[in-house]
């Protein structure tokens, strides 16, 4: 908890961070029980699949033509390992220029 928000801090196994909202936007399970993917974090619940970005990039048990994936985001803050430390920016865009790459 930061700042009064809820968020999971990830790396998933290609080792890129991820910084999002702590709850799956389908049945609003804990992401901190998600499962580190090679592109991102799976819910425990249903397996949707959020990348660092917030973007949902699978939603298993959905119909095939389900386009929700294209239309709903999880909330996600740019995050950045420098020097040994997590950094974060979780203010109004633009980002500054270290973690704008990161988003």
């Amino acid at each position: 908890r930061i700042l009064g928000e809820d968020l999971v801090l990830f790396k998933d196994r290609q080792g890129h961070l991820g910084l999002i909202g702590d709850r799956c936007v389908h049945r609003a399970m804990d992401l901190r029980f998600g499962i580190p993917e090679e592109t991102g974090l799976r819910c425990p619940y249903h397996g949707w699949l959020y990348d660092g970005g917030g973007q949902i990039l699978q939603t298993p048990l959905e119909p095939v033509d389900s386009h929700i994936k294209d239309h709903v985001r999880i909330k996600a803050y740019g995050v950045e390992e420098m020097g040994g430390l997590v950094w974060a920016y979780l203010g109004p865009e633009p980002a500054s220029p270290h973690l704008a790459s990161a988003a």
